[in-house]
């Protein structure tokens, strides 16, 4: 996997407000790796960089630039259509908010077996009554 080069030490592509373009494109990366559909609006990305609406295409052209994205700008409908985001390092913060994921899915896999047994019961109540009467 290529390390994005907002994470390279040795990278000539960020100046001196490095600090601060770290700062955003970590930003970035994290809204658009949380993004279940993979689309983000440009309203999402200006508010979460602080950034006008105007200027998001050139920082999601930026991060393309520097592997921090692989995504496709729509113009017409201002999303960015996001297939991966690669973050600097997985920390605590990524790992809680994957088990609150882990454990949603959890709970909407239980909810659904809950209602494939109902069902099951059901068909099985409705189909009683049709063996005794042919018997």
């Amino acid at each position: 996997m290529v390390k994005p080069a907002f994470a390279q030490a040795s990278n000539s592509n960020l100046d001196s407000q490095s600090p601060e373009r770290k700062a955003k494109f970590l930003a970035l990366a994290s809204l658009c790796s949380a993004s279940s559909s993979g689309v983000v609006t440009y309203a999402e990305i200006a508010k979460v960089l602080s950034v006008e609406e105007s200027e998001v295409e050139s920082w999601i052209i930026d991060a393309i630039r520097l592997n921090i994205l692989s995504a496709k700008l729509s113009q017409p409908s201002k999303t960015v259509r996001v297939q991966r985001a690669y973050l600097e390092e997985f920390g605590s913060n990524d790992w809680k908010s994957l088990q609150q994921k882990l454990a949603a899915w959890d709970e909407n896999l239980a909810s659904v077996s809950e209602v494939v047994s109902e069902a099951r019961r059901i068909g099985d109540t409705l189909e009683a009554p049709k063996s005794q009467v042919s018997a």
